[in-house]
């Protein structure tokens, strides 16, 4: 047999059922099969290696390709929106939608990267939407995220809530942002309390799940779904690209 048959057979060996693979073949078959395979692994060790990283990529861009379809059933729903936070330019011409959580490690260092990109890319317009991946401790912090940014004060509490601890309450909370210059705490108690707020949020949750997020940060650049932080670097070359 090929090299290239046997890696797929490999790959059915590890991935698929037993019962799926060998239930055409008689025992005898199977048997033959199941050696070929054996004595090919055991000199050529590598080729596991080979056919873990082909289904590793073949898995990926199967994910790829179905959040580029979703991704565009649901352009309207990536806009900003009025409870979205909008970093960088307003009017930019490459626009990043970061899915995000206040309590992910990752999202908190990325925070950088996007201060570090909005400083650089003049274009950029980051479009922030908050979503509660960690339960009840994130649904809080990003209701309150959502409440100050009607204030236009979200960098600032975003700022703040980067060193939170999920076990915050809501006076917590107030507390915390009454340090920010120009916030008002009644408008701010008023807001977290409202209808509107909680719609606004199930509006991003309903998006996240069509589009498959399923983690934070996932970004949406130039059409791409993108699991995942990354450097400043990585992100340049992807805004350059053409969606």
């Amino acid at each position: 047999m090929g090299s290239k048959l046997l890696s797929t057979i490999a790959v059915g060996v590890f991935f698929a059922s037993g019962v799926g693979v060998w239930s055409a073949m008689s025992e005898e078959q199977t048997k033959e099969v199941q050696g070929v395979v054996k004595d090919y692994l055991a000199k050529n060790p590598e080729a596991v290696a080979q056919a873990l990283v082909a289904f590793q990529e073949n898995q990926a861009k199967a994910r790829q390709d179905s959040a580029s379809t979703a991704i565009q059933k649901n352009k309207a729903g990536l806009e900003a929106k009025p409870d979205d936070a909008v970093l960088g330019n307003p009017k930019g011409t490459q626009v990043m939608v970061a899915f995000l959580d206040p309590f992910c490690g990752h999202c908190r260092a990325f925070h950088k990267v996007m201060d570090e990109a909005v400083e650089k890319e003049p274009q950029l317009k980051i479009i922030v939407k908050g979503i509660p991946i960690f339960g009840e401790p994130s649904l809080l912090a990003v209701k309150a995220l959502m409440a100050a940014g009607r204030q236009g004060l979200y960098k600032q509490a975003s700022a703040l809530m980067d060193q939170a601890d999920p076990k915050q309450t809501l006076d917590d909370i107030t507390t915390s942002f009454e340090t920010i210059q120009g916030f008002d705490k009644s408008r701010f108690q008023k807001d977290m309390a409202s209808d509107g707020l909680m719609k606004s949020l199930k509006g991003t949750i309903d998006l996240a799940e069509k589009i498959g997020v399923n983690a934070t940060p996932t970004l949406v650049v130039n059409g791409r779904f993108i699991e995942g932080g990354m450097p400043y670097g990585a992100l340049k070359e992807l805004l350059a690209q053409k969606a």
